[in-house]
């Protein structure tokens, strides 16, 4: 049940207003350390008007992974759905993926926080949506076993080949402070860009027959 009276007409606000709050401040403190009266803040509403979108904090945790996740698997999908091709939709998508991320940050720092705290939401969110979170994924799959029947790459666990290369998206994204300690040579350059065009061609060269 809603403890508070419905907003007037005036205050209402599209949702998104609310979730780019919530996105915002999630990514920056997790759930433990997120408040509503900042969340509230950030939106430039009053947390009784939250109060009237969401029960509770935990709600509005799931409906901000969820809003972030649309984010990144809709445009992806929509980008997948051009190449027919399976070494193709791969690079394209690996660098199409990061390119999103790095348009949304946030989206990306939320995620890691998730998983760090054992991913709980996440798999919430797959019971929710369990055809629409890996559908990416399987596109993905599918492709790669078509290459593999067709003898263009090699036989390979393709479940288990996509999810890694999806993993190591966000490993890269995560790993920027870690990679700029390494400085690795005098010509080191911690773009995640670069670290994307290699994993991609380590990928590729592994997937090629032999």
């Amino acid at each position: 049940m809603k403890k508070y009276k419905p907003p007037k007409p005036d205050e209402l606000l599209p949702i998104e207003v609310i979730l780019d709050a919530g996105l915002a401040e999630f990514a920056e403190k997790g759930l433990s350390g997120a408040r509503i009266e900042s969340i509230a803040s950030r939106a430039k509403i009053s947390p009784s008007l939250l109060y009237y979108y969401f029960d509770n904090k935990d709600e509005l945790y799931l409906s901000v992974l969820e809003y972030g996740f649309r984010i990144v698997f809709e445009q992806l999908g929509d980008k997948l759905k051009l190449e027919t091709d399976f070494m193709n939709s791969f690079g394209s998508g690996f660098m199409s993926t990061y390119e999103i991320l790095k348009a949304n940050p946030n989206i990306t720092r939320l995620l890691l926080r998730e998983c760090v705290d054992g991913a709980v939401y996440l798999k919430k969110l797959r019971e929710k949506h369990p055809e629409w979170v890996g559908s990416n994924v399987r596109v993905m799959v599918d492709k790669l076993k078509v290459a593999i029947n067709a003898g263009l790459v090699r036989n390979v666990d393709p479940e288990r080949t996509i999810a890694l290369a999806t993993a190591s998206i966000f490993l890269i994204l995560g790993a920027g402070p870690v990679l700029q300690l390494m400085n690795i040579s005098e010509d080191f350059n911690d773009d995640p860009y670069l670290w994307f065009s290699v994993v991609i061609d380590i990928f590729a060269n592994a997937l090629r027959p032999s």
